[in-house]
Formats: structure tokens, sequence, C-alpha cells
């Protein structure tokens, strides 16, 4: 009986020490998860927005039958289409633009659907994006690089 009542009285300090330092690290293993997968949330939702505004330029053109600009502006980090909403991108992006050397930092689309084509290039820590404009066709395609 003396062994019955030894077994029934509790946790042992040691033990509790030992939960709550499991939970400690799973909950910054959580944190640190949760963190990335957030700063690359982030990073998809930039290189989207700087697609939706090629996208727009080029259906501006096409609609309007006028040549329309979509201009980054690499010093202060932002972008825009012709008459569209200044957007901007986070200090964290490093942002490198290939374009027509007349045009500089932009890309003109055209009435036909076509433009002056080249690519930006997004760069987020480890991971990099690379936004191509067709020439030709004025497409306008996003992919992660590896």
């Amino acid at each position: 009986m003396v062994l019955d009542a030894r077994r029934n009285r509790g946790f042992t300090l040691i033990e509790l020490l030992l939960v709550i330092v499991f939970i400690g690290v799973g909950s910054a293993l959580v944190v640190s998860a949760v963190s990335t997968g957030l700063g690359k949330a982030n990073e998809r939702q930039v290189v989207s927005a700087m697609v939706d505004v090629l996208r727009s330029a080029k259906t501006k053109a096409i609609v309007t039958g006028q040549p329309v600009r979509a201009v980054f502006d690499l010093a202060n980090r932002r972008y825009q289409a012709l008459g569209g909403a200044v957007q901007q991108w986070p200090d964290s992006l490093d942002v490198t633009v290939t374009s027509s050397s007349e045009l500089g930092s932009a890309f003109e689309f055209y009435p036909s659907g076509g433009a002056s084509g080249g690519h930006i290039d997004v760069r987020f820590g480890d991971q990099q994006w690379r936004i191509d404009v067709a020439w030709l066709s004025g497409n306008i395609k996003a992919r992660r690089r590896q």
C-alpha cells in the first residue's frame, strides 16, 4: 500500500520542466514556419501585382488603340501603368528590369497586342522570380527560378 500512495502523488519538478521546454521549442518552430510562410506569401503577392499591372497596360493599349507604358521606378521602388495607381514594393525585394534601351525601366504595350519586350527579375532572399514580357505577342508570364 505504501508504494501505491507514492505513484499517485503527481509529477516531479523535472517532468514539468521538460514539458515546458518541449512546449517552448515547439512554439518557436511554429512561429518560425509561420513567419517564413508569410514572407513567401508577400513575395508572391508583389510578383502577382507586378504581373497585373503589366497585363492591365496591355489590355488598355488594345482597348484604347494607343500605346501604354508600364513604368518601374527602381530608385523609389514603385511601379505603375499609365493612369493607374502607383504601387510600392518592399525594401526586402531586389528588382532588376531588362527592357528596351529607349524605354529605360519600362515596358510599352501596343494596340496590336505586342510589346517592347524584356523581363523583370525579382529576388527575395534566396528566392528568385522572373517575369517575362514577350515582344511579339505581349504575353506576360511569371515563373519562380530555382
